[in-house]
């Protein structure tokens, strides 16, 4: 739900504008909300080389912490059944595994300068099954470390 990607030309392809359809309407997301998700789909060339060991799913990039990612703090929320919605969204195999708030402008600047991109997140806190990680630092550094062997394979 970021928004930077509104401001550079770009055209979504069929599985973009199918993906994002189902998601407004599994959210029941309106033009009125003043939201206008965008798809920006990872590189299937890299995808390959993270089938093994990874969970492979779709990270909704939110505008903020707090309230776009269902934090109500002592302000209400205009939408508050958003998070839950995105956690239950799944589509063609694929379901929201991730909330953050950077993967979307780079994969969307990405696509926009024709670059193959990816991103690797560590779960640290699992809301839906209430869980935290006890050793960020640690899965953090695993994270990296698996990566960049992954990376070094890419010919």
């Amino acid at each position: 739900m970021d928004n930077l990607l509104h401001y550079y030309r770009h055209e979504n392809n069929a599985d973009e504008r199918f993906i994002m359809e189902q998601f407004m309407q599994h959210t029941r997301l309106t033009v009125s909300h003043h939201i206008t998700p965008y798809i920006a789909e990872g590189s299937i060339t890299l995808r390959k080389y993270f089938a093994a060991g990874y969970v492979h799913g779709i990270t909704a990039t939110c505008p903020g912490f707090y309230g776009p990612q269902g934090r109500a703090l002592r302000a209400q929320l205009t939408l508050p059944y958003l998070a839950d919605a995105m956690a239950t969204f799944t589509t063609r195999d694929l379901r929201i595994t991730n909330f953050e708030m950077e993967t979307a402008a780079l994969y969307g600047l990405g696509k926009v300068l024709g670059h193959n991109c990816c991103s690797i997140s560590t779960v640290v806190d699992n809301r839906a099954a209430n869980i935290a990680s006890r050793s960020i630092e640690a899965d953090i550094e695993n994270m990296i470390k698996t990566a960049l062997t992954t990376i070094e394979q890419i010919p």
